[in-house]
């Protein structure tokens, strides 16, 4: 998914936030139908990987894996007023 939130941002251009799930089994409750199905899993069932990519092809908060948080940024009008097709040659 990386690759596809830094090219929506590259070309929009645009800040781009991607909410991702994080799950481990301790978020579901054992009368949950099919929570038997989860025995055989790990621990972590989802990994999460939220983050937010700015205008500039930059992580401007990295991905956020394997616990829980939360992802965010100061962000401006840095870089998306700039940028205008043709796309720049970093983005192709």
């Amino acid at each position: 998914m990386a690759g596809t939130i830094r090219h929506i941002a590259c070309e929009g251009p645009c800040f781009v936030i991607a909410c991702n799930q994080f799950a481990t089994k301790a978020s579901y409750t054992a009368d949950l139908d099919g929570y038997e199905e989860l025995e055989q899993d790990g621990e972590i069932l989802s990994r999460g990987g939220s983050a937010i990519v700015g205008p500039l092809d930059d992580y401007v908060a990295e991905p956020l894996y394997d616990e829980e948080g939360i992802v965010f940024c100061h962000a401006g009008p840095r870089g998306t007023r700039t940028r205008r097709f043709p796309l720049p040659e970093d983005c192709r």
